[in-house]
Formats: C-alpha cells, sequence, structure tokens
C-alpha cells in the first residue's frame, strides 16, 4: 500500500499509477472482507462477535461498489477520481459506524 500510494502521489495524473493504486485498494477491502468472513468459523458460540463482522461485512459491500466505480471512472473520465472515491468510502465508513454506535448506545 505505501509504494503504490508513492506512486500515485508522485504521477496523480497517470491512468496506469491510478489504476495500480486502485487494484491494490480494492484488494485491501476484499482481503478485509474475507477476514473478517474467516472470524466468524471458530467463533460460531460468539453471537455478539457474529453480529459485529456481519454488520461491517454489509458495509463493505457498498464500500466496494464505491472504489469499483471510482476506479471504473479514473480509467475512462479523470485519473484521480480513484483517489477520491478512497476518500468518499472512508467517509461513508466512517459516518455509518459512528451512527450504528450512537444507535447502539441509546
Amino acid at each position: 500500500m505505501p509504494y503504490a500510494t508513492g506512486i500515485v502521489s508522485s504521477h496523480f495524473m497517470n491512468h496506469t499509477a491510478q489504476l495500480f493504486y486502485g487494484l491494490i485498494v480494492v484488494a485491501s477491502t476484499v482481503a478485509n472482507w474475507f477476514l473478517h468472513k474467516v472470524i466468524d468459523k471458530p467463533n460460531m458460540d460468539q453471537k455478539e462477535l457474529l453480529e459485529a463482522t456481519a454488520q461491517y461485512r454489509k458495509l463493505l459491500i457498498p464500500d466496494l461498489i464505491i472504489k469499483g466505480v471510482g476506479l471504473i471512472l479514473s480509467l475512462i473520465v479523470y485519473p484521480p477520481i480513484m483517489m477520491y472515491s478512497v476518500l468518499i468510502a472512508a467517509f461513508y465508513i466512517i459516518t455509518l459506524k459512528t451512527l450504528s454506535e450512537k444507535r447502539v448506545s441509546n
């Protein structure tokens, strides 16, 4: 990830650099989704953990869609859209996690 970020910062308007960065980001998100899925298997008796990982995986699906659309648009329209889509996806995750935590605490 740091290597891809370094390349993209040096070649901000390059389609190939943004594609490389986008693929790394999407692969990291997919790996995160599978990590949370794998955590469920040995913890089948932990209902709270299962609910938390399932809820988090639900958040990652729109996150992947945002990043995927950003990746496609960065190839077709404007290369930096990939970096902006990562920021939008991060804002989405943070906002929804904050809202869900407020609902749980109330």
